[in-house]
């Protein structure tokens, strides 16, 4: 006799199976493109600013947005919602440990000494003159519909607000809608954007030794006056 449990594996197998089979290549192709400038970031962090000790934190950056990728095309917007605000803490993390080592060390042997987000950009306004500057003239040209995704993605993973507590239902209800699944495609953008721009006022001061696709990416959202003022 085919128990609750079989039947509800099957009718989950079966939602993710349609929703995958009609809408995942698309949904894989989609999501790729909204993360190529935080992907173009991280080959270029690994190659010509990481320092090994904390180059784990950008594999984890890397392995959140396949994991957003992934859930959304099939259909699993919760759990990719939550890898996009991984991708989001632990590349902040990332920025400030890369030059703090003592602090590193310390976190990996204790357990103690994580950084919140709100420290991190701090320490980022406080120890760079021209950060705050340049990170509000890209967010004057920025695409993205929010500034910093960093309340929205907390709304959706503490449930503080009645629309984002997850409902009850049977194991096949976790398979979203393909509006849904396109609203969270829309997410990542955001947060790979807000990254983007994090870290091009970071390191705008050897922007000569960036990529030609990040180059690129920056130009074609400034105007001539605020390049100027951008890369001076």
């Amino acid at each position: 006799m085919v128990d609750e449990y079989d039947q509800n594996s099957s009718r989950l197998r079966k939602a993710i199976v349609k929703h995958s089979e009609a809408n995942g290549a698309e949904f894989l192709r989609e999501t790729a493109a909204n993360s190529a400038c935080l992907l173009d970031w991280l080959g270029y962090l690994r190659a010509s600013v990481s320092n090994e000790f904390a180059a784990p934190l950008l594999n984890g950056v890397q392995a959140s947005v396949i994991e957003v990728a992934a859930c959304i095309s099939l259909g699993l917007t919760r759990p990719a919602i939550f890898s996009m605000r991984t991708e989001y803490d632990l590349l902040l993390a990332w920025i400030y440990f890369n030059d703090h080592v003592v602090e590193w060390e310390y976190l990996q042997k204790t357990g103690k000494g994580s950084i919140l987000h709100s420290q991190v950009l701090k320490f980022l306004a406080n120890h760079h003159s021209r950060f705050v500057d340049r990170y509000k003239i890209l967010e004057k040209s920025k695409q993205r519909p929010i500034d910093d995704p960093y309340n929205l993605t907390s709304i959706h993973i503490h449930s503080t607000t009645a629309y984002a507590v997850p409902a009850v239902g049977t194991p096949d209800t976790m398979v979203n809608s393909v509006e849904q699944s396109r609203k969270c495609i829309e997410l990542q953008f955001v947060v790979a954007e807000f990254l983007s721009d994090v870290l091009s006022a970071w390191f705008a001061d050897r922007w000569a030794d960036f990529p030609p696709s990040i180059i690129s990416q920056l130009k074609s959202r400034l105007t001539s006056p605020n390049r100027k003022e951008f890369f001076k």
